[in-house]
């Protein structure tokens, strides 16, 4: 019989990870973005930068290669936390959470964007906003359980 202590741990460790993937790879990739950006003006330009168009980028190419660094990274660490299985499931809630605002969105007019336009290709302001609450967190949810799997397949091949 498992205890009420080992359920609730589990259930903190779930929690633990889905905010970590979620909106804590979301923040961590703003705040390493911040603070490398006097190394990146010289390569971008200042407009884009002013502006942070990188952490705006279609599908977050950026928040979602720091997402699976986090989540192959973390796994590697030697203690309950990192080595628990929930990393690996993360992406469940953000993906019931994006399917049923995709879902349920409507177009206010014909003439306006797709539903595939307005949740991953869009650039209209409103539209970044919504990717910002629906988009983001199951894709940074996705590349961190992706990245905790990669690292227990490659930790049991060795």
């Amino acid at each position: 019989m498992v205890s009420l202590r080992v359920i609730g741990r589990r259930v903190v460790f779930a929690l633990g990870h889905l905010i970590i993937a979620t909106v804590g790879i979301a923040i961590s990739t703003a705040i390493f973005f911040f603070m490398l950006k006097p190394v990146l003006s010289l390569f971008v330009s200042a407009s884009d930068l002013s502006q942070s168009l990188s952490l705006k980028l279609q599908l977050f190419p950026l928040q979602s290669s720091f997402g699976f660094a986090a989540g192959y990274c973390g796994t590697l660490q030697r203690n309950a936390f990192s080595r628990d299985a929930s990393a690996r499931y993360v992406w469940i809630i953000p993906t019931i959470w994006f399917m049923l605002c995709f879902l349920a969105w409507t177009p206010s007019s014909v003439f306006v964007e797709t539903r595939w336009d307005h949740f991953f290709w869009s650039t209209i302001p409103s539209s970044k906003g919504f990717q910002l609450l629906t988009t983001l967190p199951l894709l940074t949810s996705a590349s961190y359980a992706f990245g905790s799997y990669v690292a227990v397949r490659r930790a049991e091949a060795s």
